[in-house]
């Protein structure tokens, strides 16, 4: 809830200083002086630039800090992932053998993932497991 807040926050910086740039390029249309016609033309720029570069540095870092945020999980459940898959196989070697699971492993992999090729009580077994 305090993340969607600071996002929030962050990009109404980024909204004021657009705003800023607008306003400036209007009052600069209605000055009658070159010059200062000029130096607002140039400040509305530099505001425009800073909300871009605001928004686009928001928008950066937020996507790095969910992909460190996922690494992150992903380094903490890893060894849980791996312990499941290893007691699945050494179920799977002891209800079919090393031999005989492979050759299922085999037909499931040339047949793009389909279970319907494999066998009704060897899909159940595996199920099972």
């Amino acid at each position: 809830m305090q993340s969607s807040s600071l996002t929030s926050r962050k990009l109404l910086v980024s909204v004021s200083f657009f705003g800023a740039a607008l306003l400036l390029a209007g009052v600069a249309a209605l000055v009658h002086s070159a010059f200062a016609e000029a130096a607002l033309l140039h400040v509305a720029a530099v505001f425009l630039e800073l909300a871009l570069a605001l928004t686009l540095i928001h928008f950066y870092l937020e996507n790095r800090e969910r992909r460190e945020a996922t690494s992150a999980l992903l380094q903490l459940i890893l060894p849980s992932v791996a312990d499941a898959h290893n007691a699945v196989l050494e179920k799977a070697f002891a209800v079919y053998g090393k031999d005989e699971f492979r050759s299922l492993v085999s037909l499931y992999t040339s047949n793009k993932g389909d279970p319907s090729f494999l066998k009704p009580e060897d899909r159940e077994r595996l199920y099972a497991i």
